[in-house]
């Protein structure tokens, strides 16, 4: 009898350490160290994900060359707009732009905790490093002195009888721009900034529908589209919706600003047609984006930022925001703290680091890296 239960205990034990290997396979992945070795093939046991590679690896590292972007890619950064409906992928070959934070995303450690305090009420921003001044950065009030004049006569430039030898002509015939055989949405060869260091846009494509009206998520059921800044913390192949990647919300901010307890979460950009505060993209352009994706995290990216606004958050976009409101003072404060990250990316081209204060205000600091 003895045996037999032992032979039976051994059996259970067999039988459950199969099953939570089949769910850690076929859903989805979360991004944490033990993943890192072997997260590509962890991805390649979905016959989902193998199709989808087998179709979209060779046209994303053709686009990639194209632009003169190194692929796999070094860092890569989403962005999303409401309003317009549209994801825009970013990209930099500047491998520090995917660097972590003493072995932990810098959104992870937004908040630094005080023993005998709750973390979320705490107002103390993490310092890494040397002391970062917040941005955008304060104007100085100081006049600048004039610059002191020289009295010295300036000699004449020596000329030279030296006759200058023509510029050499080329031959060769310059390489016509890529062009895109993508029916769903246009590509982009504009640069965006400099190779070394900053973001270039991509390629941006279509979203079916945003659910909700401008404004957070703030609680569960609400229908509500997430605004604020996050990262991907889940890969999932084996989605109800073809492949979708997962977003950390609710993020401190949103636990700080929104309706505790009750504040919901499985927030995904994912495939399909359908939203209830999710990012449908169609199960065709979620292949492309959930394969760079993947070849970005498998290449060493730890955290992929995706920054979601209620609409281009320039000037314009703000009044039209407010004017669509009325008297709503806290969303309207809301839209203007996300517009001070908006700004920052789109003057740098860079990402910042983002801090949360006790209020659950976004801070930015002007130092490049992951979210």
């Amino acid at each position: 009898m003895a045996w037999a239960i032992h032979d039976e205990s051994t059996v259970t034990t067999g039988c459950v350490k199969l099953i939570l290997a089949f769910f850690v396979i076929m859903g989805a992945v979360p991004m944490t160290k033990g993943h890192e070795g072997t997260f590509h093939e962890e991805q390649r046991r979905s016959a989902r994900y193998r199709a989808a590679e087998a179709q979209k690896a060779d046209a994303a590292r053709m686009l990639f060359e194209g632009m003169e972007l190194p692929y796999p890619p070094a860092a890569i950064f989403i962005r999303i707009f409401k309003k317009e409906r549209l994801l825009e992928l970013w990209a930099t070959g500047d491998a520090t732009q995917a660097a972590p934070v003493s072995g932990r995303s810098r959104q992870d450690t937004l908040v630094q905790s005080t023993p005998g305090r709750n973390a979320l009420a705490q107002d103390v921003p993490i310092q890494e490093g040397p002391a970062q001044a917040p941005w955008p950065p304060a104007t100085s009030t100081q006049v600048p002195r004039p610059p002191a004049t020289s009295t010295q006569v300036p000699r004449p430039p020596a000329t030279s009888t030296q006759v200058p030898r023509p510029p050499a002509t080329s031959t060769q015939v310059p390489r016509p721009p890529m062009a895109s055989t993508q029916d769903h949405s246009p590509t982009t060869n504009e640069d965006q900034g400099a190779a070394g260091g900053t973001f270039r846009l991509v390629k941006i494509f279509p979203i079916c529908a945003i659910s909700g009206d401008p404004g957070p998520k703030r609680r569960e059921g609400d229908g509500q589209t997430p605004e604020g800044f996050y990262y991907v913390d889940r890969f999932n192949p084996a989605s109800k919706f073809h492949l979708a990647l997962g977003i950390n919300y609710p993020n401190r901010s949103d636990r700080l600003l929104g309706d505790r307890p009750t504040l919901g979460g499985d927030i995904f950009i994912h495939g399909g047609f359908v939203t209830v505060g999710c990012i449908p993209m169609t199960d065709e352009l979620i292949k492309e984006i959930y394969v760079i994706a993947v070849a970005a995290r498998a290449h060493g990216q730890e955290r992929i930022p995706v920054h979601i606004f209620p609409r281009r958050l320039d000037a314009t976009g703000l009044r039209v925001l407010e004017e669509a409101v009325g008297d709503n003072p806290p969303l309207v404060s809301f839209w203007r703290n996300l517009m001070v990250g908006y700004n920052f990316f789109e003057t740098t081209r860079t990402l910042p680091v983002i801090t949360v204060a006790g209020d659950g205000r976004y801070v930015f600091s002007p130092a490049g890296g992951d979210l």
